[in-house]
């Protein structure tokens, strides 16, 4: 049968609301079987839409209105390929799933903006410190400093409105966080000078709890705990390969209803082969005395140029509940993220849009085609003569919180 896809295309400051999708009731007038794709994120005239039904032909998302694109699906398979781009930001999303599986794709575009919010100066010293230098989240912005001094200062900038900050005090070697300050959020609407001292009182010491790592094998193993507070960035609290190892996690006494916590467990190999263990905690008291990770098994994965994009071979793992492949060329200049850019590509494959085979093959659709219906940009390009970062990560999200993943990482030369 044939299906119509709606992509609405709705502004990040409101509006749109989400029409029923297979299970009937719709009153927006569109046939019953109607599905609706959201891109959320401002808009702007370098933003297009394209689909594939089935293994067909790249074709225009047709525009309905200002915020509305139809596009055909026949049968159970379709492709999307989100492009935007302007000054500052130069990507391509892409999906390829079924409607069985997806029937409301969601988008967020990363382009097209505003312009930048204001932004102020922040500085200030830290003080207290035991040769190990400090990390701090300075509303969205990181920062550290692996200085072996007893203080150091610090200069950024941040954006107008109110902001969390957070200091972490290494302890030697520079991994593991043993005191943490976390401020209350204030209002940035001028310079100011902003100081810490891990001697005062705010600042309380992290407590370290135990990893006992399973099916690693002779893989170098890391280790990495995020402390979020309510309202904030996340802080790394661990960053750690020395064994023993070991997690940090904020004291009961600063951890506030909101705050979350995230553990991964990663392993690599001497081939660049990644694979992770993770798990997000919005609850303290459910965060093991010691943890047990286990290890998914090793994948492995190859990256080839093909004439207009590139394809990735692989083995599928029985259990993934869905594919990613990254792209990134570059850097290059302009715009606020001066003094670089790159063109970024994502795509993902779920497991029913790939069928029953063995042999797993994520491919780009061919750029020329979609550059012959006019809805490319030149600036989205992989850069010639540049290697092209890239990644390829299976996944498997399960019921009770854990996220596993397997994957190789690499570069490649575009042809």
């Amino acid at each position: 049968m044939k299906r119509w896809l709606i992509a609405a295309l709705v502004a990040s400051c409101g509006g749109g609301g989400v029409t029923p999708g297979l299970d009937g009731g719709r009153t927006d007038g569109l046939p019953e079987d109607s599905l609706v794709v959201i891109v959320a994120g401002p808009l702007n005239a370098n933003f297009h839409v394209a689909f594939q039904s089935g293994d067909g032909a790249w074709e225009f998302a047709t525009p309905l209105s200002a915020n509305q694109f139809a596009i055909h699906v026949t049968g159970n398979r379709y492709g999307i390929a989100v492009m935007c781009n302007d000054a500052d930001t130069q990507d391509v999303q892409m999906l390829f799933s079924t409607v069985l599986e997806e029937a409301h794709p969601a988008f967020t575009a990363r382009c097209g903006g505003d312009p930048p919010p204001l932004d102020h100066a922040i500085s200030g010293t830290i003080g207290g410190l035991t040769g190990g230098g400090y990390i701090a989240q300075l509303g969205s912005t990181p920062l550290v400093d692996h200085t072996g001094s007893a203080s150091a200062t610090y200069a950024k900038r941040l954006l107008d409105g109110m902001q969390v900050l957070s200091f972490g005090r290494f302890k030697a070697g520079g991994q593991h966080v043993d005191k943490l300050i976390v401020r209350p959020p204030i209002l940035v609407s001028t310079d100011q000078v902003v100081n810490a001292n891990f001697g005062n009182v705010e600042a309380v010491p992290t407590e370290s709890r135990s990893i006992a790592v399973m099916g690693a094998g002779s893989d170098l193993v890391s280790v990495s705990a995020r402390f979020t507070p309510l309202g904030g960035s996340s802080i790394d609290l661990t960053s750690a390969t020395a064994a023993p190892l070991a997690f940090e996690l904020a004291d009961a006494t600063q951890w506030r209803t909101g705050d979350t916590a995230a553990l991964t467990l990663q392993a690599a190999d001497a081939s660049n082969g990644v694979r992770h263990v993770s798990r997000a905690f919005f609850d303290r008291g459910d965060i093991p005395v010691q943890w047990f990770p286990v290890l998914p098994a090793p994948l492995d994965a190859a990256l080839v140029a093909v004439p207009g994009g590139f394809r990735a071979t692989w083995t599928r793992h029985p259990t993934a509940t869905g594919y990613t492949m990254t792209l990134a060329s570059g850097p290059t200049t302009g715009g606020f993220c001066n003094p670089a850019c790159a063109p970024r590509w994502t795509l993902d494959v779920s497991p029913e849009w790939l069928g029953a085979t063995t042999d797993l093959v994520l491919q780009t659709p061919n750029i020329n085609e979609l550059r012959s219906l006019g809805l490319w940009d030149s600036s989205l390009d992989m850069q010639t003569g540049v290697d092209v970062a890239w990644t390829v990560e299976g996944s498997e999200r399960r019921l009770d919180g854990f996220i596993y993943a397997a994957g190789r990482v690499g570069t490649a030369t575009p042809l």
